[in-house]
């Protein structure tokens, strides 16, 4: 039936904005790479009560039935004990989930979304008050707002913006956007455009500045003011670096105002007044706010796991509010995780704003897996205290968005003293003002795919390094399409930053390429020593492989720095591999233990060894079932042309969509659309019409003949809808093409595009189990659960309706559990055909996942997938889901 295991390769430049969860079935290295930094294995135990939580029951039920559900999760979070889960319907929960037990090694507390339901833990309210007109489009409500510079408001879903100026227009949520400082001091800004130059009219507002060295951007409260200048004081100690009238360096500084009344003149623009609790709104479109769903922050906490341990969290999302965990154990699987931390920039220093935002993680060998956490004001991941805590296979994007030190990641001491590791493996990581990572404690930091950083603040990096790492890793991470975009000069932006007093820090086989600024690496003097760069591979990076301030120690070797394309597969589309007869295959040193395994006479240079298996980085797998393998309009990988342009979206994704295409000029050209195998794929489309009637447009796939789309409209060009459409793809990268072939014909704003898969569960109801395979309790897997005994020929395990939308091969992930020293065995059958033998090698427990990919020929509808053995005694892993591409 076409079966043949195949290897695959999922790091593209993907964006998951709207995907639900990613749930993915990621490799068994990941999992190794865990344990081998000393992460216990979760145990699984049968659950000793289900109860239920659900937005039409009540708190007076006693949730132990989907006819007598709980109304709040927290009353659910009150009473469950050790070996309980609590099943939670679809809905939004407005509240602070805070358990009031802990589970056991053996019996963990799960709270799960209920199947195929979505649940949203939301640190928001809903304003239900009447608006009243104030001024023009701004409208009023008597609302108390009690969160003081975290406050936020969102209308409609989407982020509104603290009034100030000038108005935020960028494409980006995080370019500046700023007025250039006409002159300045410590204390002060001046610039004869500043409008409202009354005295006194801007004291208590913000300022924002970058400025000189521009490593940091800086926020402060306005003292006092009149003729064109603000007066303040800088906070934190980096104040004589960070000057708003040192110009020394080559390019202008940039601030704006926020925070009063006055400034309230632009759609999506909220101010609030504490000395009356009024809300003021220009909402978007300029209409009343009434009939829309306007949200602010009312909670810092969504989730509270202070002292708890041994608790999961399945396929749970959060809003507009934070996690934090401080006990042992914890796993949080399948979230997605959205503007978890606001703040309006007062205050901000070269630290963090607070203590604690964002995911904030203190505990020991907890996990957070399979999830996509976006959009902050400060960090998204904080761990500055606690052993061998996992974040893997997430997307972890539009953090630091005020462009100071917080960070998608930030390893952190914070006073603590805590030396301990923290691995951080297979996400995908980007849009961020400064870092994707702030290395300051130790850690693993590998197979990760990192790329637009340093939105905002200069003199950083992707990966930024700092302090006494105990020989602390970089390793196997793509680092790509680095541009610091807030301002003019050449910028202080390499790939990876090992700062002043860095010291035990290794950098090995890591793929950097587009680099726009300074070098692939940065070694900064003064150091102790233990800095390494091994096989590194560089390519379109400035000419030199390493930038020095002062003669830092380090050691290099077996690096290629920008070297001819025909070394490598594919160069042009990224593919860094080595071919035969490239000059680097066994031109390499030997550098136990970071060249140990090397394939052929004498290690090769660069990050791949020839005749290795490869490595991957960035997101494992695809989503839940269905999946969803997304690519945003506005990515730097696509082609835009005849005047289409990238421009801001508060409601699209990634915060941005692609505008103008069409009057048979404009097209909008997805680039790398990557799929395992040829086949028709169904194809959703995200978009924005605010006409009132539809608009169309052509769509060519690879260069084909065009078929014609129709668009409906969606209420306005801030409200996005989407359309299905089947699309032939070929194996590997494919483009699409979007236009119109008249003048006058508008296509629809795009905001993106998602493929469809299908996951589906072991343990599935729909399934067929026989001979003595049975469902089980897994704490490792996706669902929970897993089947067991399948083999000893006759325990079998049959997948039913996997359903595609059109026949031919396609990509078929398993993921398994294997306890044992050696591989085990089964046979697949697909629609009752012959048999493949396909082989699972250990996974190093039976709580431990891995994943084999194998091929796979499908027929249009329905399919059936059966796993067994013929022998007695041959048994096959455990299994946790299949997923098919």
């Amino acid at each position: 039936m076409g079966i043949g295991v195949k290897g695959k390769e999922v790091r593209s430049e993907t964006k998951r904005g709207k995907r639900k969860r990613v749930m993915a079935a990621f490799s068994s290295f990941a999992i190794m790479t865990a344990l081998a930094c000393g992460v216990a294995a979760p145990q699984a135990v049968h659950a000793a009560s289900n109860y239920y939580v659900a937005p039409s029951g009540s708190d007076g039920n006693n949730g132990t039935s989907l006819g007598t559900p709980f109304k709040t999760i927290q009353k659910a979070a009150s009473v469950a004990a050790a070996g309980d889960t609590v099943y939670i319907r679809g809905g939004t929960y407005r509240e602070t989930v805070t358990p009031a037990n802990s589970g056991t090694t053996g019996s963990p507390i799960e709270y799960k979304a209920y199947q195929g339901e979505d649940v949203l833990i939301s640190g928001l309210d809903a304003v239900n008050t009447s608006w009243t007109n104030y001024t023009g489009n701004i409208y009023y409500t008597n609302y108390a707002m009690g969160m003081g510079d975290e406050n936020a408001v969102f209308v409609d879903g989407g982020s509104m913006t603290y009034a100030r100026w000038p108005n935020k227009t960028g494409a980006s949520p995080m370019t500046n956007d700023g007025a250039a400082v006409g002159s300045g001091s410590l204390t002060s800004i001046a610039d004869t455009g500043m409008p409202n130059q009354a005295a006194g009219w801007y004291n208590g507002a913000i300022v924002w500045s970058i400025s000189a060295a521009k490593w940091t951007a800086w926020g402060a409260t306005v003292t006092s003011s009149g003729s064109g200048t603000v007066n303040f004081a800088i906070p934190g100690d980096m104040g004589d670096y960070l000057n708003p009238g040192d110009t020394t360096r080559g390019d202008k500084n940039y601030y704006y105002l926020a925070g009063k009344l006055g400034l309230l003149d632009a759609e999506k623009e909220w101010f609030y007044d504490p000395s009356n609790a009024r809300l003021y709104l220009y909402a978007p479109g300029g209409a009343s706010p009434t009939g829309k769903t306007v949200e602010v922050k009312a909670r810092r906490q969504a989730i509270d796991l202070t002292g708890k341990s041994n608790i999961r969290f399945t396929g749970i999302d959060i809003k507009g509010a934070e996690m934090k965990i401080t006990g042992d154990n914890n796993v949080i699987d399948g979230m997605t995780a959205s503007y978890i931390f606001s703040h309006n920039a007062r205050g901000l220093y070269h630290t963090h704003p607070v203590a604690d935002d964002g995911i904030h993680i203190m505990g020991n060998n907890n996990t957070v897996k399979n999830g996509d956490f976006g959009y902050s004001d400060g960090n998204i991941f904080l761990l500055d205290k606690g052993s061998n805590n996992v974040i893997t296979n997430n997307y972890i994007h539009d953090a630091d968005r005020n462009g100071n030190y917080d960070a998608p990641v930030r390893l952190e001491d914070n006073g603590y003293n805590d030396r301990n590791y923290t691995t951080i493996t297979y996400n995908t990581i980007y849009n961020t003002g400064r870092s994707a990572i702030h290395f300051t404690r130790p850690g693993y930091f590998e197979h990760n795919d990192v790329y637009r950083t340093n939105i905002v603040a200069d003199d950083g990096a992707p990966v930024y390094l700092g302090g006494d790492l105990l020989n602390s890793t970089v390793a196997y991470n793509v680092i790509h399409d680095i541009y610091w975009q807030s301002g003019t000069r050449t910028g202080v932006v390499p790939a990876v930053y090992m700062d002043n007093g860095t010291d035990n820090a290794i950098a090995h086989h890591n793929v950097i390429y587009n680099i726009g600024q300074d070098a692939a690496f940065r070694m900064n003097a003064p150091t102790n020593g233990g800095r390494y760069l091994y096989n590194n591979t560089a390519y379109n990076v400035p000419s030199t492989l390493v930038t020095m301030a002062g003669t830092p120690a380090f050691a290099q070797d077996n690096n290629l720095l920008n070297a001819a394309s025909s070394n490598f597969a594919d160069a042009a589309n990224h593919n860094f591999r080595l071919v035969s007869g490239s000059g680097a295959v066994n031109a390499g040193s030997v550098h136990a233990p970071w060249t140990n395994g090397y394939a052929g006479a004498a290690p090769d240079k660069g990050a791949y060894e020839y005749g290795s298996a490869d490595w991957t980085a960035g997101v494992q797998g695809g989503g839940s079932s269905p999946a969803l393998l997304g690519y945003e309009a506005e990515m730097p990988a696509n082609t835009l042309a005849g005047g289409a342009s990238v421009a801001a979206c508060g409601a699209c994704s990634g915060g941005n969509d692609v505008k103008n295409v069409g009057n048979n000029a404009g097209t909008l050209q997805f680039n790398n659309v990557n799929v395992g195998s040829a086949g028709t794929r169904t194809m959703t489309i995200s978009y924005l019409n605010g006409d009132v009637s539809a608009r169309s447009a052509l769509l060519s796939v690879n260069g084909g003949t065009a078929m014609t789309l129709s668009f409906p409209p969606t209420g306005s060009f801030g409200t996005v809808g989407t359309i299905a459409v089947n699309v032939a793809l070929n194996a590997g990268s494919n483009t699409l093409k979007f236009y119109t072939n008249a003048a006058g014909v508008w296509a629809p704003d795009f905001d993106r595009i998602a493929l469809q898969s299908t996951e589906l569960e072991a343990e599935a109801p729909g399934n067929a189990l026989a001979g003595g395979a049975s469902v089980n309790a897994c704490a490792a897997c996706s669902g929970g659960s897993d089947v067991k005994n399948v083999g000893n020929n006759a325990g079998t395990l049959q997948f039913n309706n996997v359903t595609m939308t059109g026949a031919g091969t396609r990509t078929l992930t398993i993921a398994y559990l294997n306890g044992d020293a050696t591989a085990r065995s089964a046979l697949l059958s697909v629609n009752g055909g012959t048999a493949t033998t396909l082989s699972f090698p250990p996974t190093g427990s039976f709580g431990t996942v891995g994943t084999i990919t194998v091929s796979v020929t499908l027929n249009a509808g329905g399919n059936t997938l059966k796993f067994y053995t013929n022998a007695a005694g041959v048994w096959a892993p455990d299994f946790d889901k299949i997923t098919v591409y």
